[in-house]
């Protein structure tokens, strides 16, 4: 097929022609010409198996190859090297189908060249970052294309130059078609450092619906109000901090000092902790979720029925909403009006250095974020697209495309990293206040001063 068949990108304006792609050194040893005629379709790349079953109208794969050889491919054609986070490879069994059909698709339309998907870790020794800063020096040859990366990593990468700017590369419809924070995950100093596809850790609530079928407020003092009902959050983890910290940030609160450090305004983190300090006096939130570190936990005690309604994530719900519990969804309400939301996401990024190479990595790119095959695969992965235009592919009956549609659309970036000291802070000044340790004054003041030391 042609190399023109995607329109999402101008790829490199179309002034590398595919079949420069051809010439690279790893096929110093073979005739090309010799070779045009009498070889095979190339097997199409494998994602690795995941449960449940594929759907059974997924299209059957072209053919399939090995991800986990022992020993490495002797190449008779161009290979063109994905490297993609097992997070999003094996996400759910219908998502990895989808996936492996797009990727049949590309390697069908383009058979002179070999795909090569290759499942790699982005934490530890094995991340596709540390892979990519040695193997620039020690095996150029074996370093990937093209590559998924966490938005948070894209800085760091860019920085040291393992992956290109993507300025000039890209349709302006496909920016344009992203959401505002989707936009922000991937733009610094002018440069487009990737191209989000989807977000990760949209918060908001599960709830009940054969136990609470009312109106739920917009303003948490309300709601923590709600007769005979009870909350679970986890309140001694990182879901449990940023919580805190969209209450802060509700309560007017920076994360910045005057000379631009990182700091924790007392007073904003007080009243903040003030508000959910109410909740847990009360009764409303349930004292277990001092406890609680994590999502999956929280959705546990949603499901004993302990908890009627639970702090959880946009994958977590899409991922669960289907099962013997029926469970709603509603934003969480915070201090004037519900909380903005604080996202993450996963961005496709180019680190292919050579000028076919590229172009290629940008034509399976704009297929992979071509907004009906973007929808395909996110609604089957359970993850929420960055492109507005992929949702009308979603199902339109589906209550939660709009819900999805008005949360994103007024989300803000994540502004901390995983890692980052002051989400640890946050996490200690939350369980004090859960645990009672603290009173909400006493947790702000000593939160405040760590951040310092």
């Amino acid at each position: 097929m042609a190399a023109g068949r995607y329109t999402t990108f101008h790829v490199m304006q179309r002034l590398i022609p595919v079949f420069a792609f051809l010439l690279f050194p790893l096929l110093a040893a073979c005739s090309l010409l010799g070779q045009s005629g009498a070889t095979s379709p190339p097997p199409a790349p494998t994602v690795p198996a995941a449960s449940p079953s594929p759907p059974p109208n997924t299209p059957p794969p072209v053919s399939t190859v090995d991800l986990g050889l022992a020993e490495p491919v002797t190449p008779t054609r161009p290979v063109l090297t994905v490297w993609i986070s097992p997070q999003i490879l094996n996400s759910s069994g219908a998502g990895a189908a989808a996936l492996q059909a797009q990727l049949n698709q590309f390697q069908s339309d383009y058979p002179e060249i070999e795909l090569v998907v290759e499942p790699k870790a982005v934490s530890g020794q094995g991340s596709i970052l540390n892979y990519l800063r040695t193997g620039r020096n020690t095996a150029p040859t074996i370093l990937p294309d093209l590559v998924t990366l966490p938005t948070d990593q894209l800085d760091a990468a860019f920085k040291e130059k393992l992956i290109i700017p993507l300025n000039g590369l890209l349709d302006a419809g496909a920016l344009a078609d992203l959401y505002p924070a989707g936009l922000s995950l991937v733009l610094a100093e002018e440069q487009v450092r990737g191209y989000p596809f989807v977000f990760t850790g949209l918060p908001h609530m599960a709830y009940n619906t054969a136990v609470y079928s009312s109106t739920i407020p917009l303003r948490w003092a309300n709601f923590i109000q709600t007769p005979e009902q009870t909350f679970a959050f986890p309140a001694n983890g990182a879901p449990g901090a940023t919580f805190l910290l969209q209450f802060y940030l509700g309560e007017g609160g920076r994360l910045t000092n005057e000379a631009g450090q990182p700091a924790l305004e007392v007073d904003p983190l007080a009243a903040a902790l003030e508000q959910i300090a109410a909740g847990r006096e009360n009764g409303f939130i349930l004292g277990q979720s001092s406890s609680l570190g994590t999502l999956p936990e929280t959705w546990r005690l949603l499901e004993s029925g302990e908890a009627t309604f639970a702090q959880t994530s946009a994958e977590q719900y899409l991922q669960n909403r289907n099962g013997e519990l029926v469970v709603n969804f509603h934003a969480i309400p915070g201090p004037q009006r519900s909380l903005t939301p604080l996202v993450r996401g996963w961005a496709w990024a180019v680190s292919a250095t050579e000028p076919g190479k590229q172009t290629m990595a940008l034509e399976l790119m704009a297929l992979l974020i071509e907004a009906e095959n973007l929808a395909t695969w996110s609604e089957a992965a359970a993850f929420l697209p960055a492109r507005r235009s992929a949702f009308d592919f979603w199902d339109a009956k589906d209550p939660y495309v709009p819900f999805a549609r008005r949360e994103l659309a007024q989300a803000r970036p994540h502004p901390l990293s995983p890692n980052s000291k002051m989400i640890t802070i946050l996490e200690n000044a939350l369980f004090d206040v859960i645990s009672l340790n603290k009173t909400p004054q006493e947790a702000a003041e000593a939160a405040a001063a760590a951040l310092q030391e």
